[in-house]
Protein backbone atom coordinates (compact mmCIF):
# COMPACT_ATOMS: atom_id res chain seq x y z
CA UNK A 1 0.00 0.00 0.00
CA UNK A 2 0.98 3.74 -0.69
CA UNK A 3 1.30 3.95 3.02
CA UNK A 4 4.05 1.65 3.77
CA UNK A 5 5.95 3.61 0.61
CA UNK A 6 5.14 6.58 2.36
CA UNK A 7 6.38 5.22 6.10
CA UNK A 8 10.13 4.44 3.79
CA UNK A 9 10.21 8.34 2.93
CA UNK A 10 9.73 9.34 6.61
CA UNK A 11 11.58 7.02 8.15
CA UNK A 12 15.23 8.69 5.81
CA UNK A 13 13.72 12.14 6.48
CA UNK A 14 13.64 11.54 10.37
CA UNK A 15 17.18 10.52 10.04
CA UNK A 16 18.13 13.37 8.79
CA UNK A 17 16.13 15.39 11.06
CA UNK A 18 14.06 17.24 8.24
CA UNK A 19 11.68 19.50 8.33
CA UNK A 20 8.36 17.59 6.52
CA UNK A 21 5.21 18.60 4.90
CA UNK A 22 2.91 16.11 3.77
CA UNK A 23 0.57 17.28 0.99
CA UNK A 24 -1.79 15.25 -1.42
CA UNK A 25 -4.69 13.36 -1.80
CA UNK A 26 -5.05 10.40 0.43
CA UNK A 27 -8.18 8.76 0.02
CA UNK A 28 -8.34 8.45 3.73
CA UNK A 29 -11.60 10.17 4.81
CA UNK A 30 -10.13 11.62 8.30
CA UNK A 31 -14.18 12.64 8.89
CA UNK A 32 -15.75 9.30 8.77
CA UNK A 33 -16.80 8.13 12.20
CA UNK A 34 -16.26 4.42 11.54
CA UNK A 35 -13.03 3.39 11.85
CA UNK A 36 -11.06 1.18 9.24
CA UNK A 37 -7.72 -0.07 8.67
CA UNK A 38 -6.30 2.44 6.58
CA UNK A 39 -7.57 5.39 8.50
CA UNK A 40 -6.10 3.97 11.46
CA UNK A 41 -2.73 2.94 9.83
CA UNK A 42 -2.60 6.60 8.81
CA UNK A 43 -3.25 7.71 12.45
CA UNK A 44 -0.71 5.51 13.36
CA UNK A 45 1.80 6.64 10.87
CA UNK A 46 1.37 10.10 11.88
CA UNK A 47 1.50 9.56 15.37
CA UNK A 48 4.20 7.80 14.99
CA UNK A 49 6.62 10.47 13.08
CA UNK A 50 5.18 13.17 15.21
CA UNK A 51 3.12 14.80 12.71
CA UNK A 52 0.22 17.27 13.04
CA UNK A 53 -2.79 17.14 10.78
CA UNK A 54 -3.56 20.63 9.24
CA UNK A 55 -6.70 20.34 7.22
CA UNK A 56 -10.18 19.46 9.09
CA UNK A 57 -12.26 20.97 7.15
CA UNK A 58 -14.19 19.34 4.32
CA UNK A 59 -12.30 18.89 1.24
CA UNK A 60 -14.86 17.23 -0.91
CA UNK A 61 -18.82 18.54 -0.78
CA UNK A 62 -21.67 16.37 -2.64
CA UNK A 63 -25.06 16.06 -1.90
CA UNK A 64 -25.16 12.58 0.22
CA UNK A 65 -21.27 13.12 1.65
CA UNK A 66 -19.07 15.28 3.36
CA UNK A 67 -15.19 14.44 3.06
CA UNK A 68 -11.62 15.19 4.14
CA UNK A 69 -9.68 12.84 1.88
CA UNK A 70 -6.71 15.59 0.64
CA UNK A 71 -4.36 17.01 3.54
CA UNK A 72 -1.54 18.80 4.60
CA UNK A 73 0.49 17.03 7.66
CA UNK A 74 3.52 18.72 9.13
CA UNK A 75 6.19 18.01 11.55
CA UNK A 76 6.57 21.93 12.42
CA UNK A 77 3.10 22.95 13.00
CA UNK A 78 4.28 26.42 15.05
CA UNK A 79 5.57 27.73 11.92
CA UNK A 80 2.36 27.65 10.22
CA UNK A 81 0.51 30.67 10.11
CA UNK A 82 -2.47 30.17 7.62
CA UNK A 83 -4.06 26.72 6.26
CA UNK A 84 -7.09 25.81 4.63
CA UNK A 85 -9.24 25.45 1.52
CA UNK A 86 -10.00 27.50 -1.13
CA UNK A 87 -13.28 27.44 -3.26
CA UNK A 88 -12.43 26.45 -6.82
CA UNK A 89 -14.92 25.13 -8.78
CA UNK A 90 -12.35 23.41 -11.28
CA UNK A 91 -12.49 19.99 -9.54
CA UNK A 92 -14.83 18.91 -7.10
CA UNK A 93 -11.87 18.36 -4.85
CA UNK A 94 -11.81 21.59 -2.97
CA UNK A 95 -7.93 23.05 -3.06
CA UNK A 96 -5.99 23.01 -0.09
CA UNK A 97 -3.18 25.83 0.95
CA UNK A 98 -0.93 26.43 3.11
CA UNK A 99 1.38 29.20 4.40
CA UNK A 100 4.32 29.08 6.44
CA UNK A 101 6.44 31.76 8.83
CA UNK A 102 9.63 31.83 6.54
CA UNK A 103 11.34 33.89 9.44
CA UNK A 104 11.10 30.43 11.49
CA UNK A 105 14.99 29.31 12.24
CA UNK A 106 14.49 25.48 10.76
CA UNK A 107 13.32 27.14 7.52
CA UNK A 108 16.19 28.51 4.65
CA UNK A 109 15.64 31.61 2.90
CA UNK A 110 15.60 30.07 -0.71
CA UNK A 111 12.50 28.43 -0.01
CA UNK A 112 11.06 32.13 -0.76
CA UNK A 113 12.28 31.59 -4.07
CA UNK A 114 8.88 31.93 -6.05
CA UNK A 115 8.22 29.46 -8.94
CA UNK A 116 5.98 29.95 -11.75
CA UNK A 117 5.46 27.34 -14.77
CA UNK A 118 3.16 27.20 -17.73
CA UNK A 119 1.97 24.44 -19.14
CA UNK A 120 0.50 26.00 -22.44
CA UNK A 121 0.69 23.39 -25.49
CA UNK A 122 3.61 24.77 -27.14
CA UNK A 123 5.52 24.67 -23.81
CA UNK A 124 4.81 20.93 -23.48
CA UNK A 125 5.51 19.96 -27.26
CA UNK A 126 9.21 21.73 -27.18
CA UNK A 127 9.77 19.75 -23.56
CA UNK A 128 8.53 16.34 -25.65
CA UNK A 129 11.05 17.26 -28.28
CA UNK A 130 13.71 18.16 -25.90
CA UNK A 131 13.18 14.58 -24.01
CA UNK A 132 12.81 12.99 -27.53
CA UNK A 133 16.68 14.14 -28.69
CA UNK A 134 17.96 13.62 -25.15
CA UNK A 135 20.81 11.13 -25.18
CA UNK A 136 19.48 8.67 -21.97
CA UNK A 137 22.50 6.20 -22.52
CA UNK A 138 23.96 6.95 -18.77
CA UNK A 139 20.32 5.95 -17.65
CA UNK A 140 19.18 2.84 -19.49
CA UNK A 141 22.96 1.31 -19.13
CA UNK A 142 23.26 1.86 -15.06
CA UNK A 143 23.28 -1.15 -13.55
CA UNK A 144 22.21 0.80 -10.37
CA UNK A 145 18.61 1.26 -10.29
CA UNK A 146 18.45 4.09 -7.83
CA UNK A 147 21.33 5.93 -9.45
CA UNK A 148 19.89 5.35 -13.08
CA UNK A 149 16.19 6.92 -11.17
CA UNK A 150 18.37 9.71 -9.99
CA UNK A 151 20.07 10.36 -13.15
CA UNK A 152 16.61 10.12 -14.81
CA UNK A 153 15.05 12.84 -12.38
CA UNK A 154 18.00 15.03 -12.88
CA UNK A 155 17.73 15.35 -17.40
CA UNK A 156 14.18 15.51 -16.39
CA UNK A 157 13.54 18.75 -13.88
CA UNK A 158 16.35 20.61 -16.16
CA UNK A 159 14.76 20.31 -19.55
CA UNK A 160 11.25 20.84 -17.83
CA UNK A 161 12.45 24.21 -16.03
CA UNK A 162 14.10 25.17 -19.55
CA UNK A 163 10.88 24.24 -21.44
CA UNK A 164 8.14 25.49 -18.44
CA UNK A 165 9.50 27.70 -16.18
CA UNK A 166 8.68 31.20 -16.48
CA UNK A 167 11.37 33.90 -15.96
CA UNK A 168 9.79 37.28 -15.80
CA UNK A 169 6.51 39.03 -14.90
CA UNK A 170 6.31 40.14 -18.50
CA UNK A 171 6.15 36.61 -19.59
CA UNK A 172 3.12 36.23 -16.79
CA UNK A 173 1.32 39.11 -18.37
CA UNK A 174 1.57 38.16 -21.95
CA UNK A 175 0.13 34.19 -21.02
CA UNK A 176 -2.80 36.20 -19.34
CA UNK A 177 -3.30 37.77 -23.06
CA UNK A 178 -3.22 34.47 -24.85
CA UNK A 179 -7.14 34.29 -24.50
CA UNK A 180 -8.40 37.74 -25.65
CA UNK A 181 -11.71 36.36 -26.45
CA UNK A 182 -12.39 36.70 -22.53
CA UNK A 183 -14.86 39.51 -22.89
CA UNK A 184 -15.93 41.44 -19.76
CA UNK A 185 -19.42 40.22 -19.63
CA UNK A 186 -17.63 36.47 -19.51
CA UNK A 187 -15.95 37.33 -16.62
CA UNK A 188 -19.17 38.73 -15.21
CA UNK A 189 -20.51 35.38 -16.03
CA UNK A 190 -17.54 33.46 -14.60
CA UNK A 191 -17.88 35.28 -11.12
CA UNK A 192 -21.53 34.20 -11.10
CA UNK A 193 -20.77 30.77 -11.60
CA UNK A 194 -18.08 31.07 -8.60
CA UNK A 195 -20.29 32.63 -6.26
CA UNK A 196 -22.92 29.84 -7.07
CA UNK A 197 -20.32 27.39 -6.61
CA UNK A 198 -19.48 28.71 -2.96
CA UNK A 199 -23.46 28.54 -2.53
CA UNK A 200 -23.20 25.12 -3.45
CA UNK A 201 -20.51 24.29 -0.90
CA UNK A 202 -22.36 25.76 2.05
CA UNK A 203 -25.65 24.15 0.95
CA UNK A 204 -25.63 21.32 -1.25
CA UNK A 205 -28.57 20.93 -1.73
CA UNK A 206 -30.55 19.39 -5.43
CA UNK A 207 -31.72 22.96 -6.28
CA UNK A 208 -28.47 24.30 -6.12
CA UNK A 209 -26.69 21.79 -7.91
CA UNK A 210 -29.03 22.22 -10.42
CA UNK A 211 -28.19 26.25 -10.55
CA UNK A 212 -24.65 25.59 -10.34
CA UNK A 213 -24.55 23.09 -13.79
CA UNK A 214 -26.88 26.05 -15.39
CA UNK A 215 -24.67 28.78 -15.13
CA UNK A 216 -21.56 26.21 -15.82
CA UNK A 217 -23.05 24.77 -19.15
CA UNK A 218 -24.24 28.90 -19.90
CA UNK A 219 -20.10 29.92 -19.52
CA UNK A 220 -18.93 27.11 -21.93
CA UNK A 221 -21.38 27.97 -24.69
CA UNK A 222 -20.54 32.00 -24.27
CA UNK A 223 -17.32 31.31 -24.05
CA UNK A 224 -17.31 29.06 -27.58
CA UNK A 225 -18.90 31.20 -29.37
CA UNK A 226 -16.63 34.59 -27.92
CA UNK A 227 -13.73 32.27 -29.27
CA UNK A 228 -15.49 31.60 -32.40
CA UNK A 229 -16.40 35.76 -32.95
CA UNK A 230 -13.17 36.65 -32.41
CA UNK A 231 -11.68 34.11 -35.13
CA UNK A 232 -14.22 34.84 -37.58
CA UNK A 233 -12.90 38.70 -37.09
CA UNK A 234 -9.42 38.60 -37.69
CA UNK A 235 -9.63 36.04 -40.60
CA UNK A 236 -12.27 38.93 -42.12
CA UNK A 237 -10.01 41.56 -41.01
CA UNK A 238 -6.88 39.90 -42.58
CA UNK A 239 -8.86 38.33 -45.66
CA UNK A 240 -6.77 39.93 -48.29
CA UNK A 241 -3.51 38.71 -46.57
CA UNK A 242 -3.46 34.93 -47.03
CA UNK A 243 -0.43 34.58 -45.39
CA UNK A 244 -1.70 36.18 -42.29
CA UNK A 245 -4.61 34.10 -42.81
CA UNK A 246 -2.91 30.77 -43.00
CA UNK A 247 -0.93 32.00 -39.96
CA UNK A 248 -4.09 32.36 -38.11
CA UNK A 249 -5.43 29.32 -39.50
CA UNK A 250 -2.32 27.28 -38.30
CA UNK A 251 -2.34 29.21 -35.22
CA UNK A 252 -6.69 27.50 -34.22
CA UNK A 253 -5.49 23.85 -35.40
CA UNK A 254 -2.19 24.07 -33.49
CA UNK A 255 -3.87 24.44 -30.38
CA UNK A 256 -5.90 21.48 -30.13
CA UNK A 257 -3.32 19.37 -31.71
CA UNK A 258 -1.34 16.40 -30.22
CA UNK A 259 1.90 15.94 -31.35
CA UNK A 260 2.58 12.01 -31.82
CA UNK A 261 5.93 10.22 -33.02
CA UNK A 262 6.42 8.43 -35.70
CA UNK A 263 8.49 5.62 -36.04
CA UNK A 264 9.99 3.32 -38.43
CA UNK A 265 12.03 0.05 -37.74
CA UNK A 266 11.85 1.45 -34.17
CA UNK A 267 13.23 4.43 -35.03
CA UNK A 268 12.06 7.80 -34.75
CA UNK A 269 11.54 9.60 -37.57
CA UNK A 270 12.14 13.01 -37.78
CA UNK A 271 10.92 14.26 -41.31
CA UNK A 272 7.82 11.66 -42.67
CA UNK A 273 7.93 13.23 -46.20
CA UNK A 274 11.31 12.00 -46.55
CA UNK A 275 10.50 8.88 -45.36
CA UNK A 276 7.87 8.28 -47.55
CA UNK A 277 9.47 9.17 -50.47
CA UNK A 278 12.49 7.05 -49.85
CA UNK A 279 9.75 4.42 -49.37
CA UNK A 280 8.16 4.58 -52.88
CA UNK A 281 11.24 5.04 -54.27
CA UNK A 282 12.79 1.93 -53.06
CA UNK A 283 9.41 -0.01 -54.65
CA UNK A 284 10.29 1.96 -57.81
CA UNK A 285 13.87 0.48 -57.85
CA UNK A 286 12.76 -2.89 -56.84
CA UNK A 287 10.57 -3.02 -59.51
CA UNK A 288 13.03 -2.43 -62.30
CA UNK A 289 14.70 -5.46 -60.45
CA UNK A 290 13.61 -8.30 -63.06
CA UNK A 291 14.52 -10.70 -59.86
CA UNK A 292 11.58 -8.76 -58.21
CA UNK A 293 8.55 -10.69 -58.57
CA UNK A 294 4.79 -8.59 -59.38
CA UNK A 295 1.55 -10.89 -58.52
CA UNK A 296 -1.86 -9.68 -59.51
Amino acid sequence: MYLQQIEQVLQIISLENKLVYLIGDMNINLLDADSNASKFQLQQLLTSYNLSTLITTPTRISLNKNSVIDNIFTSEPNAVELCGTQVCDLSDHLPIFIIVNMKSNRIKNHFLKEKLYSFTSERINRLNEYLINMDWSNVLNCEDVSVGFQRFIEIFVKNFNECCRISSVRKIKKISRDKPWITDDLKIMLNRKTKLYTKYLKNPNIENLVELKSIRQSCIKFKNKLKKQYYSDIIVKNIKDNRRTWSIIKNIISTNKITKTVTSNSEIVRSPADALNDYFIGIAIKLEDPEFGIFY
